[in-house]
Parts: C-alpha cells; structure tokens; sequence
C-alpha cells in the first residue's frame, strides 16, 4: 500500500496515512508537509490546520500492522538494499522499500533494453558440447527441475512446449554451464551451478569523501537444476568471487551508437591495481575517432568486465564508449563520465553497485535532455554524485532515483540571473523539493562559469535549507570550497 502522490510505502511514522479533511482522500504525512500550502495534492482542497494534526486513516494502519509477521518482515515489501523480504530495520535504516509488484516491474525493465543483444551473442557462447547440452534439454519433454541458493529450494516440472521463454532458459543455462559426458548405466543426472548471483545487498553507507574504491563484493555459490533423464552429467566450475572476464567483439568502423563494436588483438589498455583479485581500475579515454587506435579499444573491452572504478570520455568514438560502458556495467561503483550522449547516461543508470558518479556533459544532451527512469531493483543507489552541464529536466529525474541514498551532492549552478540553466538559477530549491534527497548531508554549488552574486547567492542558500534543513549546503566561491580530484 503506497501513496498515490510519491508511490512509497505508507508506514506508521513519517509516512503515516493522512486523511485530508474534507475531500476524505489519503496521502502520506511527508507529501503534505512538503507543500507549503494546506491543500490536498490529489484535488486542492484546502485544509485549515497541521499535516500532523490531520487524522490518520486506521483502517489502512490496522492493516500495515497486520501485515508484520512475528519475525518482523512485512508482507508484501521488498527491500532493495537487502535483497530480502522488507523487515521494520529497513524502516529505520531508510533502506529503499516498495511494493513486490514494484520490485518485479523495476528489474524487469531494467532487463528487457539489455536482452535482445545479449541473445544475438548466445549463438557464439553456445559451442561445440555446450550446444550438444542445449540441444538434450530441448528435445526432452519434461524436466524435474531443484533451484537451490540463499537458503532457499524451489522444485517442480517444467515441460518443454513451444513457450519461446522456456527453450531460451534451457539454451542460456547450456552457454553457462560446462559439462562432460556420464559413464555409468544408473540413471542420469544434469547438474549444473548456476552463474553467480544478482549483486547483494548494498554496503553500509558510509561517507565517500575519499573516492578510493570500497572493498569488492563476494558472490557466494548458489546450485541450480537437478534434471532426472537422459542427457550428459554436467559440473559447473566453481564461482569466481568477481565477475568473469567476457571477451570483448573486435571494433568496427564507424558503427552508430548501440552497435557492439567487432574484435581486434592488441595490448592490454587498463592499468590493474596490484592485486588481481582486489578493485581494478581502468581509463578508456583512448585518443582518435572511431577508426583510430583499434587495438587498444579492443584490449580496453577485453579489461572491462569486473572493473570497479572507470574513467571515460565518449565524445570521441561513442560507440566504443558505449561497449566499454556495458561491459563494465556489472561491477563497476565509481565513475568519471565526459561528454556523454543519451545511450550513456542510461546505460549509467542500469549500472547495479554504481556508487561513485563524476559526470561533465559538453552540451550535446541539450538538443533531446534524457529523463532517467526509476532505479531498477536490487541496485545500491548513488552517495556521492558530482554534475557538470547536464539539464534542469536530467538531473531532476537522476536524483529523484537516487534520492533515498545520496548522501553528497555537487552541482554547477549559478545564482538567479540572466542567463540559463545552469549558468543562472532562482527556482534551486523548487528543483530540490521535488527529488526526495532524504539521506543528502552536504550540497556543494559549483560556480564555475556561472552569474554569482553575492546576495542572490545567500538567499538562493536560505531557501536552499528550508527545502534540505539536514544537510551543510556550500557556495564554492563564498565558502573556498576544494575540488576534490576523481
């Protein structure tokens, strides 16, 4: 059960359900308080006291309270942060919590833009007895399927029909799996080990004032698919405690953004950190236009996949970018982003454990500015974010998906004046009220290249507060403020 007005969860404290006299219509206790007016934000009806002196809707509490099972989950929430039935801790610790529904609607469109390119690949990772498994477990018709993993088992039948969703499980599960040939008459069995598993759950929140990367996140081994017919044992290798390294297409010439670039050999382009097992590090600016230095971009693809902090420009080869992008996607958590284009930005926003974002925009977003949707499920969320150039309309959706986590925002905005965003701003904190920065604590204004005055600059401040009264908002120029280096 969740607000109609911000869609997050009623609860019994700062989301208490509101009844809003006379109109009868129930919103939460934090969405009247935003608004200085004493209206409805369903139909603008005005009321004469408090938000909190409204009364609250009991039947909705009498029900919140009902759904809390004595172990103190609650049913019909999930948390984000935990990957785990929500529990009255997330409440407190303001982990991000929503509807199942919502959790299941927000990973898979989080999947569905990635799927169609990853299925172009399976016809070339499904090789040789790879194919062999794939091919038994399609023309088989019917298997006893266990999935084990996380303390939990799921066990039933699954039939093979002409569902095109079912023959490309059986088909990825072969491409994933490695397997040899059973020699005993007993009756056969494939068991294969599933790939490691979605990110858990996100790190503590600590403060990132120093951009070091935090320390990588172990993946434990989850089993899955115990078959009972006649195709060939297979044994899965053990889990890696990183991402395994994919090996990248070669570039091609002038591909258009979206287009995985082709393959090429050449020397490795990242720069690893001493120890292979700990965060790796890699800058893919890579001079040249999209024909130039093929080698290295193809090495720089080949260095991606479990990389944990990136440095990128994608203004001089954006389909390179792009590749490089995704292939980093899964373990990547902090980020230095130049001049990115529309295909950038979103693939940032899918990136899962991304905690760390530096990113200058050079005008090209101007023409068509992206709105970001909201963060997919089971992703940590940003605490630290730095922006340069990007428009009012993108960093209003960015942090409204980061709101319940970001801890520590930089901005390149001006005082109110003459010129446009972000050179010149007076609406700042009618920007900020709309994006629910619960947890932000520190808000640095970069005046870089911006009208400053130093009077608008004190009121722009003033009312900054009222919006975000928690947190220590900055002026670079009036307070001497640092830049710190990515």
């Amino acid at each position: 059960m969740d607000c109609d007005i911000c869609e997050e969860e009623f609860d019994q404290e700062e989301r208490a359900p509101k009844t809003v006299v006379p109109c009868a219509h129930t919103v939460c206790l934090q969405c009247l308080q935003r608004s200085e007016k004493r209206e409805c934000p369903t139909c603008r009806t005005e009321f004469g006291v408090t938000p909190e002196s409204l009364p609250n809707n009991f039947s909705l509490m009498r029900l919140l309270e009902r759904q809390r099972d004595p172990s103190g989950r609650v049913r019909g929430a999930w948390c984000s942060d935990c990957s785990a039935p929500a529990s009255r801790l997330c409440w407190d610790r303001d982990h991000d919590v929503m509807p199942i529904k919502r959790a299941l609607r927000r990973t898979i469109e989080s999947v569905l833009p990635q799927v169609s390119a990853q299925l172009q690949r399976l016809q070339d990772e499904c090789q040789g007895e790879q194919a062999l498994l794939a091919l038994n477990l399609l023309a088989a018709e019917s298997w006893h399927v266990t999935v084990q993993g996380g303390g939990n088992e799921l066990t039933g039948t699954v039939r093979n029909t002409e569902d095109p969703l079912v023959k490309i499980m059986w088909i990825v599960l072969a491409s994933k799996a490695a397997h040899a040939e059973g020699r005993d008459e007993t009756p056969r069995q494939t068991t294969t080990q599933a790939p490691p598993p979605a990110p858990g759950p996100a790190a503590p929140r600590t403060p990132p004032a120093a951009l070091g990367p935090p320390a990588p996140h172990g993946h434990p081994p989850a089993q899955a698919l115990n078959a009972a017919h006649r195709p060939p044992v297979a044994q899965a290798p053990p889990a890696a405690h990183r991402p395994p390294v994919a090996q990248a297409a070669p570039v091609a010439q002038g591909l258009p953004i979206g287009e995985a670039p082709p393959a090429a050999q050449g020397q490795p382009a990242a720069q690893r950190l001493p120890d292979a097992q700990g965060p790796r590090e890699l800058v893919g600016t890579i001079g040249g236009g999209p024909n130039d230095n093929l080698r290295d971009k193809a090495a720089a693809l080949r260095e991606a996949p479990g990389v944990v902090r990136l440095e990128l420009s994608c203004n001089r080869d954006p389909a390179w970018s792009l590749q490089l992008l995704q292939c980093a996607a899964p373990t990547v958590e902090q980020l230095r982003l130049d001049c990115p284009r529309d295909a950038h930005v979103r693939a940032v926003h899918t990136m899962p454990r991304l905690r760390t974002l530096d990113v200058h925009d050079d005008g090209t977003l101007d023409r068509q500015p992206p709105e970001l949707p909201a963060l997919p499920a089971g992703h940590s969320g940003l605490q630290w974010l730095r922006v340069f150039g990007l428009s009012s309309g993108t960093v209003r959706s960015l942090l409204r998906a980061h709101g319940g986590t970001l801890e520590v925002l930089q901005l390149r905005v001006g005082t109110a004046g003459p010129k446009k965003w972000p050179e010149s701003c007076s609406d700042l904190h009618a920007l900020l009220e709309q994006c629910g920065l619960r947890a932000l604590r520190r808000l640095v204004l970069w005046r870089v290249c911006c009208h400053h005055e130093k009077t608008a600059c004190t009121e722009q401040r003033r009312v900054v507060l009222r919006v975000l009264p928690r947190a220590e908002v900055l002026c670079s120029k009036c307070d001497g403020v640092v830049k710190e280096e990515f």
